[in-house]
């Protein structure tokens, strides 16, 4: 990128960073003069080849540039900064004549803001503070902000700045800004839901779109041209992975839970490379990155015929190189959709959201893969090598040339995975090098080649003993190497480490499970994300609201998943959690992969279980407990031994009944919206059930908090999570599923209810060991035998249908072997 569009990128970035300082101040001076004033300071100091950078402060506003005197090109530059701020600033058409700016006004949860038909969500807040992607963070219901926060932190991020500055480093300076103005409202208007940050970044990614595709005309008076937004300028440019779960999770081998966490990581940064690639041939910034992550991501860039010729290059080269290595599992659909800037603003097209329209073009473009690199006589033949090392690999079945690893025949891609896998515990982060890198630990990708790194050898590779000295390193969920100007890449990489600091395998994990030996798997992920972006900000979607959206949510995903996992969460913000084992904090699990909205993680069945409820409390306060955002998800639990696949596949159709499970409680544009927000968590016994006819919707699956209050009502009598110990004999389980198996058989009858009533009446409650005296289990859960009028007035189980999943979690948990 040349100096003037990097001056254009800076000026959009910084246009508004008065703001900040004039909050913290008393003196009555407008934000552009504060902005123009601070900005010189350091111009001045280390920036003395952006001389008018200060100007873009001062003159970004429409009523100011009509003061301005200097050149036509530098009008121009000017303007087009002016006119990126209002496009990115679609919400100001929102605000109401009489509107009232408070500095206490706190910034509003942009999750507050998105409606399903759900329920309604209650206005939250989020206090002043900074950002950093080790922290766990969630709104609260009111707040008010004071000029002394604002100054305090002003002062912490005015050294931080210095420091960004004078590395010229835009990446760095990025960083900074996200940390210290993510929770600074735009405006000072109540109910305002923008990031300052948000805006920064989207004004100064349209403001370089707008730059290259008015490029040849600087040197004119293009005002008018400048200020069409019905012109279609952009380019949104999206992409998909495809084949992600055969990917994954098909593998047969020792060790797999290496090849599992080096595959899901691979895909991470397959998605980074690409995105690494198009920015430096478009001559963009990191700040055009709507959103990276969950093997999708969307860009920003300008509307020429040349930035179309890239992005279909590179998209080839990756679909051919992929293809030569993985033998077509993995297809990467890469598109784009023209917008202008009304569209941009408003980020619809028409009346259909610019996700949906991106994502329907993806999709035709993976019902049509590698047809874009396909040549007739040369799709198949020439990929059959005639070698006598040729054959089926060990670990992902594939037909490859094959290597000699730890007594397994493994093609090139899963040899590297294996030796990556290892060292991914032990990294801080990878340096993107492109060109030959004659390292053999390293991850190979189709532009550069990622090597891991740590923090305490960054001077050695920038001595250049791996040559690494000019390449970017990005690291993975640190800010230790961040003012060198690298880029953080977040990752949930959550592990229970082995003795030698290892990944444990499958078999070490689930020895540390309670009672019996097994594994678990948990799959998630939020419940209609495609509608929260297509329709659940309808009448309100602005570039800079859906980008602080996408940004809040992958952040729970890849940043606080691992923060969960590691017990740093108080337990008050993750709420009433069903105990198998009270007092741990620190989970016996592996995160394969958390990112996007969606996470993969295998442990003990125990801290899985637990885990799950954890997640869910902790993601519901964290979206301020809006009904219309909730996650869904799918347990099970296994042997260690169970191929991998089936587990994935499983747990993969048990969230999707989940998901089904639900009712439908709205339309909106002739949509169903179901009310989702359970788990399913194990087989129910419907299928022998001869309740049909009743009307009672029996589901598979739970909602959670209604699994939550099975277990505080019934199992907390029965059972000593303290100690992980029954209060009664094993026998009155059985007694009690027996039971419920009646109940299933005739739900509107009475049968059940007496046969439980007296099997409980007979069985007496154990304490310490011994019988306790005088106290019967009737006393201790009467609700259980007792049938509800009003839930068969309104067709509901009763809660003899729901104890049979804690009970059997309860007999798991107190069994001393197999």
């Amino acid at each position: 990128m040349d100096g003037e569009a990097e001056l254009v990128a800076l000026g959009g970035l910084l246009h508004d960073i008065g703001k900040f300082e004039q909050r913290g101040k008393t003196q009555n001076r407008r934000h552009q003069d504060f902005g123009y004033e601070f900005l010189k300071k350091y111009v001045e100091r280390y920036l003395k080849e952006y001389g008018e950078l200060p100007l873009f402060a001062r003159y970004h506003h429409r009523d100011d540039l009509k003061t301005f005197n200097g050149s036509i090109r530098l009008r121009n530059l000017l303007n087009i900064v002016c006119e990126a701020d209002n496009i990115s600033s679609g919400e100001r058409r929102e605000i109401e004549e009489d509107a009232k700016f408070r500095i206490e006004n706190p910034l509003e949860c942009v999750f507050s803001s998105v409606n399903l038909g759900k329920g309604d969500a209650k206005k939250m807040y989020y206090p002043l503070r900074t950002y950093s992607p080790e922290s766990y963070f969630h709104p609260v219901i009111s707040h008010k902000n004071t000029s002394e926060d604002y100054g305090r932190l002003f002062d912490d991020f005015e050294k931080e700045f210095d420091t960004a500055i004078k590395s010229h480093s835009f990446n760095h300076l990025l960083h900074v800004l996200e940390k210290y103005t993510t929770f600074i409202p735009t405006m000072l208007t109540e109910n305002n839901d923008i990031s300052l940050f948000d805006h920064l970044k989207t004004t100064s990614a349209i403001a370089l779109c707008m730059y290259h595709y008015h490029r040849k005309q600087l040197d004119e008076d293009i005002e008018k041209e400048i200020e069409d937004r019905k012109e279609k300028k952009y380019l949104i440019v999206g992409g998909d992975i495809s084949g992600i779960q055969e990917f994954i999770y098909t593998i047969t081998s020792k060790g797999a839970l290496k090849y599992l966490r080096s595959r899901s990581l691979f895909l991470e940064l397959l998605v980074e490379d690409v995105v690494a690639e198009l920015i430096e041939r478009l001559e963009l910034t990191r700040a055009n990155i709507i959103f990276a992550g969950g093997g999708r991501f969307y860009i920003i860039t300008h509307n020429t015929e040349e930035a179309k010729r890239i992005i279909k290059d590179v998209a080839m080269h990756v679909n051919r190189w992929l293809f030569d290595r993985f033998w077509g599992k993995l297809y990467f659909a890469v598109d784009s959709v023209e917008v202008n800037g009304e569209e941009l603003s408003r980020f619809r097209i028409g009346e259909k959201s610019i996700w949906e329209v991106i994502g329907k073009s993806l999709k035709k473009k993976k019902l049509r893969k590698f047809l874009d690199i396909a040549k007739e006589g040369d799709f198949i033949e020439n990929y059959i090598p005639d070698s006598e090392e040729f054959g089926e690999c060990d670990v992902c079945k594939g037909p490859r040339i094959l290597h000699n690893v730890e007594n397994n025949k493994v093609c090139e891609s899963c040899r590297e995975f294996l030796l990556i896998g290892g060292e991914i515990p032990k990294s801080d982060g990878f340096a993107r090098v492109k060109g030959k890198v004659m390292v053999e630990v390293k991850y190979t990708l189709p532009f550069s080649s990622f090597v891991p790194i740590r923090v305490d050898e960054v001077d050695k590779y920038n001595e250049g003993l791996l040559y690494l000295k000019g390449h970017r390193i990005e690291t993975k969920n640190s800010e230790k190497l961040d003012e060198l100007g690298y880029i953080l890449l977040n990752v949930g990489d959550y592990y229970s480490r082995d003795e030698d600091k290892s990944v444990k395998e499958f078999d070490k994990l689930a020895e540390g499970a309670c009672g019996v030996k097994k594994l678990a798997v948990l799959r998630m992920d939020v419940d209609d994300l495609g509608k929260i972006f297509s329709i659940g900000l309808k009448g309100s979607d602005t570039i800079s609201r859906v980008t602080t959206l996408s940004r809040f949510m992958n952040h729970f995903f890849k940043n606080c998943i691992d923060l969960i996992c590691e017990g740093s969460i108080p337990a008050e913000v993750v709420g009433e959690t069903p105990r198998i084992k009270s007092g741990r904090k620190r989970k016996e699990v592996v995160v394969v992969y958390a990112g996007g909205d969606d996470l993969f993680i295998v442990g003990a069945w125990d801290h899985v279980f637990e885990l799950a409820f954890e997640i869910e409390g902790a993601f519901r306060r964290y979206v301020g407990a809006n009904p219309n955002i909730t996650i869904s998800a799918g347990y099970a639990i296994f042997d260690p031994k169970f191929p991998l696949y089936r587990m994935a596949e499983i747990t993969g159709n048990r969230e999707e009944v989940a998901k089904k499970d639900g009712d439908v409680v709205a339309k909106i544009d002739g949509v169903e919206i179901r009310k989702k927000n359970r788990i399913h968590l194990g087989d129910r016994g419907l299928q022998k059930a001869k309740s049909h006819g009743t009307g009672i919707a029996f589901r598979e699956s739970y909602e959670w908090d209604e699994f939550r209050r099975i277990w505080s009502e019934y199992v907390t009598r029965i059972y000593d999570s303290g100690e992980s110990k029954l209060l009664v004999r094993r026998s009155a389980i059985r007694r009690i599923l027996d039971a419920r198996r009646e109940y299933l058989k005739n739900p509107n009858g009475f049968r059940w209810s007496v046969l439980l009533t007296y099997y409980l009446a007979r069985i007496k409650v154990e304490k310490n060991g011994a019988e306790k005296k005088g106290s019967r289990m009737i006393d201790v859960v009467p609700k259980l035998a007792t049938r509800d009028p009003e839930k068969v007035r309104e067709k509901r189980p009763q809660d003899i249908y729901h104890v049979d999943i804690p009970l059997k979690f309860v007999d798991l948990a107190v069994r001393g072997g197999g």
